[in-house]
């Protein structure tokens, strides 16, 4: 909650190894991280007033700094769509935008685009309306004058962006009724799903270099799960086992378990600027920012990376928080996953058993998803003896089970030798 202007930017504290020549900024791509700190705070704390009012201030300093463009259709007619787009990806405390100055990420059209989803959401929890006409004007610049991406929406460059961005043009299109958005932030995710493996692996840029020298940022996987998840909410369902394969055989695997392959020595005083106590410990629980395939990559700027141990903890909330969902009368179980909650108790016998088995607490439906790879001879039983279910689409729905059964389906596990060709390898 520090470095914030009167304007209701907030600027970069300046770092101990910053060079002294550069100035503090606000970069609209942080804003892409800050906002939605600042939207989970005003969600789990609606009396903090200080949170709503930074990122109320927030939203309005950034819809006051966009250039609006026009776009004329012929000479009888004005478009008068919102097209909003930043001049630059910082903007300076003393002097405004300079273009002289920027952060030389390049693809700056992305990188400023990607706060379209924390817009969204901020005008979903508060009302928003600015938030909203911001998020609509963003939107607009990304699909048409931006460039960035083509008719197909297949583009060159960052998959953790533009993936996000896909969230937002889906969740926009959803909240708006407007399915223009829907599809196009579906079919950036369609393009991405055809870069990646069939079991999980994404690439970090499409299409920037050879394949053989990309890898797998956390981020991304993040941004394929919460996309999917938006998708299904808009009716597409299919996506549910490709959050099952991101979640199972990338995500986890990503975050890192062990620190044995970091070399420590604990006689270095730490620094302002490094540290090196224990480090092979305090490394436990973050997340690779590139992972091959079949391995993390144990290599200096790719073992871990900061953006992905904060968007890792937010992959795994969003896959803990759907594994299952309680209504009035059921609970539907939608991923393979052991979870207690206060309505059922769920386990499974993944990966080497084929069985999901749901206890609730009270007399209620329990329905639990299908997957295309159970087959087709799936059974089920209620308290040990075998019992029909009511298919549901993907759905098997088992009726009126009693507090304290538990419902459950078993099927075939089959063994698989599949040769792919992944990461311009085989």
């Amino acid at each position: 909650m520090k470095s914030w202007s009167e304007q209701g930017l907030r600027f970069h504290e300046r770092y101990p190894w910053s060079h002294p020549a550069i100035a503090t900024y606000s970069e609209f791509h942080e804003v892409a991280y800050i906002l939605p700190a600042l939207n989970r705070v005003v969600a789990n704390n609606p009396d903090d007033k200080e949170a709503e009012r930074r990122a109320s201030g927030l939203v309005r300093a950034m819809r006051s700094l966009v250039i609006h463009r026009k776009r004329i259709a012929d000479l009888t007619e004005d478009v008068t769509e919102p097209v909003y787009e930043f001049p630059n990806d910082v903007y300076f405390p003393d002097r405004g935008f300079d273009l002289t100055r920027h952060t030389g990420r390049g693809e700056q059209a992305i990188f400023n685009g990607a706060v379209l989803l924390p817009l969204v959401h901020r005008g979903e929890l508060a009302g928003d309306d600015v938030a909203l006409d911001l998020a609509v004007g963003l939107a607009n610049h990304l699909l048409g004058m931006s460039g960035y991406f083509s008719y197909r929406m297949e583009f060159l460059g960052h998959v953790h962006c533009a993936v996000w961005i896909a969230c937002g043009l889906v969740r926009l299109g959803r909240l708006i009724s407007e399915k223009r958005y829907v599809l196009k932030g579906k079919a950036i995710y369609d393009y991405v799903r055809s870069l990646s493996s069939s079991f999980g692996w994404v690439p970090e840029y499409a299409q920037r270099q050879p394949l053989t020298e990309e890898h797998c940022e956390t981020c991304c996987i993040k941004d394929m799960i919460e996309c999917a998840m938006e998708l299904i909410d808009c009716g597409y369902a299919e996506h549910g086992n490709d959050v099952n394969l991101f979640a199972r055989n990338q995500l986890f695997e990503n975050q890192i378990k062990e620190g044995c392959f970091v070399a420590v020595d604990n006689t270095l005083p730490d620094t302002e600027d490094t540290t090196y106590r224990d480090i092979d410990q305090r490394l436990v629980g973050g997340f690779s920012g590139k992972a091959d395939p079949n391995s993390i990559v144990l290599s200096r700027f790719a073992s871990v990376a900061g953006c992905c141990m904060s968007t890792g903890p937010q992959a795994l909330q969003i896959v803990w928080e759907r594994a299952i969902k309680c209504q009035r009368n059921r609970v539907t179980v939608n991923l393979p996953l052991d979870k207690a909650t206060d309505r059922a108790d769920v386990s499974m016998g993944y990966p080497n058993e084929g069985w999901i088995a749901v206890t609730p607490r009270r007399k209620c439906e329990v329905a639990i998803r299908l997957y295309p790879w159970m087959g087709t001879n799936v059974t089920g039983s209620v308290a040990g003896q075998p019992h029909e279910f009511v298919r549901e689409g993907e759905l098997a729905v088992f009726r009126d089970v009693p507090g304290g059964a538990t419902a459950e389906i078993r099927h075939n596990l089959r063994l698989r030798k599949v040769k792919e060709f992944v990461q311009g390898r085989t």
